[in-house]
């Protein structure tokens, strides 16, 4: 009998960058070499494409635009994006997990992405996008795209988290460059798609796997994301607050029927912070009803920092309605029994360790230690 490499068994993720927006998410995400995760950018704009680092930069619609853009047309990236239809499903295929990345308001992003969401889902792959709506000083033709694009977008993802640029700001109290904005939101996508990827790929004391990940954010509909960072004294329970009480967290999470709860930090790390972080969280979530699952990523060059992601999904008037926890605890244990065996004993699938420096944008942080 040949070998069998437990690599192989791993989920395979990959992150879609459409557009200039998820171009620049795509490129940041480059920089921080992630391993165990490729990265594709769509973009009908040859031109900008010739800056990417994706593992995969590919022009769509070309025989439409010739590589010009989309002109801001929405109609014009839908098109674009079913003319390289099968381009699309050649990129998507294999893959377990794609997080679709972009800017909405403008024409490739908010065209073509409802579009690859519908291609990854019939494939049966599993589809989270996170996307940007614009700020409130781009005008509001470009808002009114956006709200059209996220419509299109929860027809056909598993589970969409959106973030709000126009609230971003808001986790500012000082006057921001126009730089800072757009890196801030860029950075914020980084942050969204490595929170949720980390859980699946790196090793730590606590380990949430694919099969928990899928059973969270399959058929989810419209989530939301919190994200906090503290260093020094009681880093954990702070970071946990400055999640559950993000800007970006819409609504009462007391309604979200799933969550998933991401802490990274560094070795010295304890199980009585790891208590802090989830007892701050369960006086707000409804503990009794909602499925809850843990993971920890340790950093080694994470200090005496603490980084909380958190994912909130299932909630009601989502357009379906939410199982209960026993229901997805039970879809997490089939999935998990159908890891690889080998002469009658599972394989279970082996995590990537990666040293990955994940930091919360300095803006956001600096924001953050100034309010702990």
């Amino acid at each position: 009998m040949s070998p069998i490499n437990l690599f192989e068994t791993r989920a395979v993720l990959r992150v879609i960058g459409v557009g200039g927006a998820g171009g620049n998410t795509v490129n940041r995400l480059a920089d921080l070499h992630p391993e165990g995760i490729s990265l594709i950018a769509l973009n009908t704009d040859r031109q900008a494409l010739t800056k990417s680092a994706a593992d995969h930069p590919e022009v769509i619609g070309e025989n439409l635009t010739r590589g010009l853009g989309a002109g801001g047309d929405p109609e014009v990236g839908e098109r674009s994006a079913l003319e390289s239809e099968k381009a699309i499903k050649l990129m998507l295929d294999g893959a377990d997990m794609i997080f679709l990345t972009c800017g909405l308001g403008g024409g490739t992003g908010t065209g073509a992405a409802p579009v690859i969401a519908k291609i990854a889902r019939q494939m049966g792959i599993l589809t989270v996008a996170i996307v940007t709506t614009p700020f409130g000083f781009e005008g509001p033709k470009r808002g009114k795209f956006a709200a059209q694009g996220l419509e299109q977008l929860r027809k056909h993802v598993d589970t969409l988290l959106v973030i709000p640029n126009q609230k971003l700001m808001e986790m500012e109290d000082r006057k921001l460059t126009l730089q800072e904005a757009f890196l801030l939101a860029d950075q914020t996508l980084i942050q969204g798609v490595k929170g949720i990827s980390d859980i699946i790929l790196r090793a730590g004391l606590i380990n949430v796997d694919f099969a928990d990940v899928r059973a969270v954010m399959s058929d989810a509909g419209l989530a939301t994301m919190g994200l906090g960072y503290a260093d020094g004294a009681d880093a954990a329970k702070r970071a946990a607050k400055a999640a559950v009480h993000s800007p970006l967290i819409e609504g009462d999470l007391s309604g979200a029927t799933r969550l998933l709860v991401n802490v990274t930090a560094g070795p010295n790390f304890s199980l009585g912070e790891i208590q802090d972080v989830m007892d701050y969280i369960l006086q707000i979530a409804d503990a009794e009803n909602a499925a809850i699952y843990l993971g920890h990523v340790e950093d080694p060059n994470a200090g005496d920092s603490v980084a909380v992601t958190l994912v909130a999904t299932g909630f009601s008037g989502t357009g379906e309605r939410p199982k209960d926890a026993e229901v997805f605890q039970a879809e997490a244990t089939r999935e998990r029994r159908r890891a690889v065996t080998l002469d009658g004993e599972a394989i279970a699938p082996q995590p990537v360790v990666q040293e990955i420096d994940l930091d919360i944008p300095s803006i956001l942080r600096g924001r953050q230690d100034r309010r702990s």
